[in-house]
């Protein structure tokens, strides 16, 4: 009788009896429904991916993609879109990498930002080189130096970029960035407020856009916004929105994750087995004013008011050559205010006129650390990589300090890095270049495979020698000039105190190189680039930029011919596939042009060159409600103030006056004070014969810069024709 109650008792029942059935303990249900509440909505969500991938939506997230199965791979035109909207992601630079890298060789990658890319062109960037110099060091050796570096990233996007060349067969990483940490898409300072909560919170939303759901969820956040997408024009103002004191507690943030993502992309090389060279990041000191500058936090009105007069007397006496009565007078405001970037960077112009060269170099760092608008790598972040990459040689981590070896270079006056070696803030020029690229030699030679270092090496080439070896002729350095030129001409340069006159500079070296585009010099640039393509004719870069140096000289047969050989080694170049189409236009083979235009458009659907391309060819064939809808959507991939300009210029050149001054006008409604469209809408209104709306235009112009003598001489005229027309008799 007990035992049968025992029994009884033993047996589960009700509830019980059903959760043990399902294999749920009867203490735990709320498993069940923890399980139910994270899967259901994982399960829901994988569905959806699934769905996506098979409508095909959403974009490759990888830095390397393959054209042929593998064999071959090239830069994903789409992988900033990550860490910027689409409208404004930059794309990696042309490359070609075979899947499996040839016996014998030592493949070497160059991470990091625009200066580590090559701004203003990568054929003459670090990555080429320093690939020109292991070779004539160790001509035996083949060395592939592949610049995986890209402009408008930081260190988030370079440690994605890092992970991916782990699996690439690498040798050496040389890790060269800083310059974008403070202001770039993933800082702190500027994502969202999701984002900055946490490096954790960064890297998961960088994960989450790598899936198809992720990326549909940021589309449609996009969309709603769709006023914003709207790409207006980088103003002063918008520039300066951005401006952050050097005392701001974010910017402790900046350093831990650049810190983090150091670490990080360190172990991926080590992981790979590679060797990892990291440098600090040399910065234009001694001719380069902070783009920002902050006053203290505390001051009084009194105070301020006190500071700019001792700041405008001493700017006085600057400027008559009084450096010691200078001196007095901006450390005088100094001591009321020791946070204004700028008033560093003229103490330490003082102190370098007075030759007193150590406490200048101290004072110009000073302001570069200060900058409110930190676009050159600040001190503390240096002080990261020499932190993070000094005494582990034994670890396979070799620490170069470009900052210092810059410093202490021929070209550095005093000490202090200037214009000799950058354009402008940190882009170094090709001499600039050059010693970099020698700073990181050293190290890469330790840390080349000791079967390399074993052979007796070569001399290290000189500059000269580096530059004929990429075809480095006069010619592309006016093209550099000009580009730099035309890029500090703009915003955040022209808030800098010092803009008027390094402005100057550079329109001076413009015009002193300006010789070399006449038509004396093409059989001396011709010899350069026929001496460099001797000595490495398989090099599908050199051929581009000889196609180029053709093109302009009037070669177009040449060009064309040059054009179909990068292709064929670089489908994906999208550039020299539009370049080969213009070429094709010129001659008047304008199907064969269309065809290569939507070839680009195919591989490459937001390039813009290519759909303005193919317009002008729709034009010239007659087929202008097709050309209309190239440029629309020309306008569409990126709607900027830019993009109704070109569009209008294409308009104009038909002489379709009313269609461009239409799209100059919605250019207009985007960015009023967008000079450009100003200038064009009251030239294409002349030309149409309508004086006096052009004079409204002309008449803006002179309200916006009244010491614009060349819009007051442009409205005088447009008068007078405006007078001749309403007057009797008047033509």
């Amino acid at each position: 009788m007990r035992a049968a109650e025992n029994q009884h008792e033993s047996r589960p029942t009700g509830r019980a009896e059903a959760e043990a059935v399902a294999g749920f303990p009867g203490r735990h249900p709320w498993m069940l429904r923890l399980a139910l509440v994270v899967l259901a909505p994982a399960l829901v969500l994988l569905a959806l991916e699934a769905v996506l991938a098979l409508v095909g939506y959403g974009y490759p997230t990888d830095f390397f993609i393959s054209y042929d199965g593998g064999r071959t791979y090239t830069g994903n035109w789409q992988f900033a879109w990550r860490f910027s909207p689409p409208s404004v992601a930059t794309e990696p630079q042309p490359l070609r990498l075979a899947g499996e890298k040839p016996p014998g060789t030592v493949r070497v990658f160059v991470l990091g930002e625009s200066a580590a890319a090559g701004t203003p062109d990568p054929a003459y960037g670090i990555a080429r080189v320093l690939e020109v110099m292991l070779r004539a060091r160790y001509p035996a050796t083949r060395f592939e130096v592949v610049n995986a570096a890209m402009r408008g990233i930081d260190s988030h996007g370079v440690l994605q970029i890092a992970r991916e060349c782990a699996e690439r067969d690498a040798d050496i990483f040389i890790v060269y960035m800083g310059n974008n940490d403070v202001v770039g898409p993933c800082s702190p300072l500027v994502t969202s407020p999701l984002c900055r909560s946490s490096l954790t919170a960064t890297r998961t939303c960088l994960w989450l856009k790598t899936t198809r759901v992720g990326q549909l969820v940021e589309d449609v956040a996009r969309a709603l916004g769709k006023d914003a997408q709207v790409v207006r024009p980088q103003t002063l103002e918008t520039f300066l929105a951005q401006a952050v004191g050097a005392t701001d507690p974010r910017r402790d943030a900046v350093c831990s994750r650049f810190r983090a993502n150091l670490r990080d992309i360190i172990e991926s090389a080590q992981g790979a087995g590679a060797r990892a060279v990291v440098s600090t990041v040399a910065t234009n000191l001694g001719d380069c004013a902070p783009l920002a500058s902050r006053h203290g936090a505390g001051l009084t009105e009194a105070e301020e008011a006190e500071w700019q007069t001792l700041l405008d007397r001493a700017e006085e006496a600057e400027n008559a050559g009084r450096w010691a009565e200078a001196l007095d007078g901006y450390r005088a405001a100094l001591a009321i205010d020791e946070e204004f970037a700028d008033l560093h960077f003229r103490l330490a112009r003082c102190l370098a006129a007075l030759k007193r060269c150590d406490e200048a170099g101290r004072h110009y760092a000073r302001a570069r650390d200060l900058d409110a608008l930190a676009f050159r790598a600040p001190g503390p972040l240096n002080q990261v990589v020499r932190d993070e990459a000094a005494g582990r040689e034994a670890d396979g981590v070799f620490l170069v300090d470009a900052e210092a070896a810059l410093a202490g270079c021929p070209e550095a006056d005093d000490g202090v890095p200037g214009e000799r070696l950058f354009y402008e803030h940190a882009h170094p020029t090709f001499e600039g270049t050059c010693r970099l690229a020698e700073a990181l030699l050293a190290a890469v030679e330790k840390a080349l495979p000791e079967a390399v270092r074993a052979a007796a090496p070569g001399p290290v080439p000189t500059a000269e020698e580096c530059a004929g070896r990429l075809a480095l002729t006069g010619w592309d350095r006016l093209r550099l000039a000009r580009i730099m030129a035309r890029a500090t001409a703009l915003p955040p340069f022209t808030n800098q105190s010092d803009h008027a006159l390094r402005q100057a500079r550079m329109m001076s070296a413009v015009a002193d190189l300006a010789w070399c585009e006449s038509p004396e010099t093409s059989d001396d640039h011709l010899r350069v680039y026929l001496a460099a393509l001797k000595k490495a004719p398989d090099d599908w870069c050199l051929w581009h930029q000889f196609a180029r140096f053709r093109f302009a000289s009037g070669d177009l047969v040449t060009a064309t011919a040059l054009w179909q050989k990068v292709l064929g080694e670089v489908p994906s170049h999208a550039e020299a596939r539009v370049s080969l189409a213009d070429a094709l236009a010129r001659q008047g083979r304008t199907h064969e042009a269309a065809d290569q235009y939507r070839q680009t458009i195919d591989r490459k659907p937001n390039c813009i060159p290519a759909y303005q391309g193919l317009a002008s060819v729709c034009l010239v064939q007659g087929h202008t409600d097709e050309a209309m809808t190239y440029l629309a959507r020309a306008v569409a991939v990126r709607p900027d103030p830019q993009g109704y300009l070109v569009v209008g210029d294409v308009l104009a050149r038909q002489g379709m006056w009313d269609d461009a001054i239409a799209w100059y006008g919605r250019g207009l409604a985007v960015a009023s004070d967008h000079t450009g469209l100003r200038w064009r809408v009251a030239e294409a209104l002349f030309a149409k014969g309508d004086f006096a709306e052009a004079a409204k235009h002309l008449e803006a112009l002179v309200r916006a810069d009244p010491k614009d003598t060349r819009a007051q001489a442009a409205l005088a005229h447009v008068l007078v024709r405006r007078d001749q027309a309403v007057s009797p008799g008047g033509s």
